[in-house]
């Protein structure tokens, strides 16, 4: 039976929330601890599905897991068996891409059934498969299944296109440039290269939070990690890896949901734990956007005293988003209010019509919506 929300609005939501942790932070921190014999302990777990089905994957491969509290778990992938990964799951799971890394830095090939799940966009694996073409494995398919080798050139620099330095050709360094800008692309070269004591360079490297929440485990673990110039990372790992203790970072998308319904139900809503670092740009989308909705508001009630001849005295906008606090809480007020006065006028109707739909379009569809929507995983 397909699932619905049933959504009762016309009320404005006030009160107070704590952010969970981010979804997609979690993925790759799971899948870190393949990367170690020693117990790993993550926190701030968001209660979700797809961590669930994260969580039974590394089961099944052979970890340990136990619930330390309700979002809290410790895990020991001491013995793990790449030849149960559950297809079934994986199958229906986009996140279990992430085991692609770890999995073939540990034991060197891998069977692996395409990864299902979400539908969103088109996000095909093609640079991933690319990025591991480049550190030299073969990959074959049958079917649904891909297998991955080493190959003969496994971390060798001749195998594809590279600048040549004087550590490229004596082998010390290993560089590998994306197709795209992939998040999960990147967090699985990232932990792939963990366990090699060879120095990686990885160019065209996504950044965001996901990415750098990953990083600070992985440094935790023992492996140097250094941004060396915008979108590269220079990795340098070791054979044995360190265990690690890690609270997931709050969501980011969590966050930015409540300010938006906040806003569109005109409440007054305390988020908690908020990541505010990475909402820089999004707020920044906001406060400009907020200028362009006054803008559309004012036309809008002009168009309807200019049709129906209404009487308005006057349109008060007051934004107020002077109350936040960088110390993990924030908070953000908006409100309006309308009265009343006399005015008319036929002509100018077209043309307010044709700026309201142009400032609408502009600022929320092309700034706020794109914002959000267009980012590959």
């Amino acid at each position: 039976m397909p699932e619905k929300f049933i959504i009762k609005g016309g009320k404005s939501l006030n009160g107070e929330v704590n952010i969970n942790g981010a979804k997609n932070a979690a993925f790759p921190i799971l899948a870190a601890t393949l990367l170690t014999n020693n117990d790993c302990i993550i926190d701030n777990l968001p209660l979700i599905e797809d961590v669930s089905k994260m969580l039974k994957i590394l089961e099944s491969l052979g970890a340990e897991i136990s619930y330390l509290s309700k979002r809290k778990v410790k895990i020991n992938c001491q013995n793990i068996n790449p030849e149960k990964i559950p297809f079934d799951i994986v199958s229906n799971f986009r996140g279990s891409i992430l085991i692609l890394g770890p999995l073939l830095a540990r034991f060197g090939k891998i069977k692996i059934i395409s990864p299902g799940g979400c539908l969103i966009g088109a996000r095909p694996l093609d640079t991933h498969f690319d990025s591991f073409k480049q550190l030299g494995f073969k990959i074959s398919s049958k079917g649904s299944f891909y297998y991955f080798e080493k190959g003969p050139d496994f971390l060798k620099t001749d195998n594809y296109f590279s600048i040549p330095d004087k550590e490229v050709k004596e082998g010390k360094k290993i560089e590998i440039v994306l197709k795209e800008f992939s998040v999960t692309a990147t967090e699985n070269i990232l932990l792939f290269a963990s366990l090699f004591s060879q120095k990686f360079i990885l160019k065209i490297a996504d950044e965001d939070y996901q990415t750098q929440d990953l990083i600070k485990v992985l440094k935790k673990m023992g492996v140097k990690i250094r941004r060396i110039e915008a979108h590269s990372f220079e990795i340098v790992g070791k054979k044995k890896l360190n265990g690690f203790t890690h609270k997931i970072i709050s969501d980011p998308i969590e966050t930015g949901t409540f300010i938006v319904a906040a806003l569109a139900t005109k409440g007054e809503v305390l988020i908690k734990d908020a990541e505010i670092a990475f909402l820089s740009l999004f707020l920044k989308k906001f406060s400009n956007s907020l200028f362009h909705l006054f803008s559309c508001i004012f036309i809008y009630f002009c168009l309807l005293i200019l049709s129906a001849g209404n009487s308005f005295t006057k349109a008060k906008a007051l934004s107020n988003h002077s109350n936040l606090c960088f110390i993990g809480i924030f908070k953000f007020r908006f409100s309006f209010s309308f009265s009343s006065s006399n005015s008319k006028s036929i002509i100018l109707f077209p043309l307010l019509f044709l700026i309201f739909l142009h400032q609408f379009y502009q600022y929320f569809y092309l700034q706020v919506l794109s914002s959000l929507l267009n980012h590959q995983y």
